[in-house]
């Protein structure tokens, strides 16, 4: 399942997959991103900001226009994954043994897939105190949304290590 040219930056489009992670979404949790990884912010879109968002943080980043799901590329993936590909992301990864950061909507949890994939690993969450808001890709340009976000998020890490397995924020 190609990721590539996915994204299209189309309005009308019934994949909502064109939502890009503010710098802030980052920055909230850089203390947790290991230091000395190459990351790869594996989901490429011409017009998101999420990799120099992490490089501005001092990060090393590959971001590439690639297919994921025939890639592997850097130490350990951080990113915002396309929403319509979540379940097929966290199996992917899996297979990779790849670690992981992932900002994905609370409900991941509670999915079957994702409890068939990972309830004998040792998953670790970093949970805002905040809805995280995002921006939209409309006609080929950023909109910085409302922040009126209809879903909470977390970060979902797996292999990351963190000081305690739930890290609120």
């Amino acid at each position: 399942m190609p990721v590539k040219g996915l994204f299209q930056c189309n309005p009308v489009k019934t994949k909502h997959d064109d939502y890009f992670t503010r710098k802030e979404a980052w920055k909230d949790i850089e203390c947790f991103i290991p230091r000395g990884k190459k990351i790869w912010e594996a989901f490429y879109h011409p017009h998101s900001s999420s990799a120099e968002h992490l490089r501005q943080l001092g990060f090393d980043v590959v971001y590439t226009d690639s297919d994921f799901f025939t890639e592997n590329k850097g130490d350990i993936v951080v990113t915002n994954p396309a929403f319509s590909l979540k379940k097929e992301t966290f199996a992917r990864l899996k297979q990779l043994e790849k670690p992981f950061i992932l900002l994905v909507p609370t409900t991941c949890l509670h999915t079957k897939y994702f409890l068939d994939l990972f309830k004998d690993e040792r998953i670790q969450l970093i949970i805002p105190s905040t809805k995280r808001h995002f921006d939209k890709c409309v006609n080929g340009e950023i909109v910085k949304m409302k922040d009126n976000c209809s879903f909470y998020t977390c970060y979902v890490c797996w292999k990351i290590d963190l000081p305690r397995d739930v890290i609120f924020i």
